[in-house]
């Protein structure tokens, strides 16, 4: 199996024969630079266990495909439309005479 072209972000480190780590190559740090741990299975697809972009597992059909979507889940979030709260008017409390 031929390692996949990871673009800038991603870089693919294989571990072993069926096995590869996603990291970030922005981050210095290796511990925050993990993105997931991927096994090529024996059902032919390829498991990724995410560490930070995502939770839980996934399964796809390439190692491309996991590139692809680690390299999504790394996109700047969109910017956000909330606003602080608008005030509302308050009388002032009622001071009996």
């Amino acid at each position: 199996m031929d390692e996949p072209k990871a673009g800038e972000r991603i870089r693919v480190e294989p571990l072993g024969r069926s096995a590869w780590r996603l990291c970030d190559r922005t981050i210095d740090d290796a511990g925050q630079a993990l993105l997931a741990y991927v096994e090529f299975t024996a059902d032919g697809t390829y498991e990724a266990v995410w560490v930070a972009t995502r939770s839980g597992t996934s399964r796809h059909p390439t190692l491309d495909d996991v590139v692809r979507v680690a390299t999504e889940g790394l996109a700047s979030p969109a910017e956000s439309r909330r606003t602080k709260p608008i005030p509302i008017a308050h009388r002032s409390p009622f001071v009996p005479r």
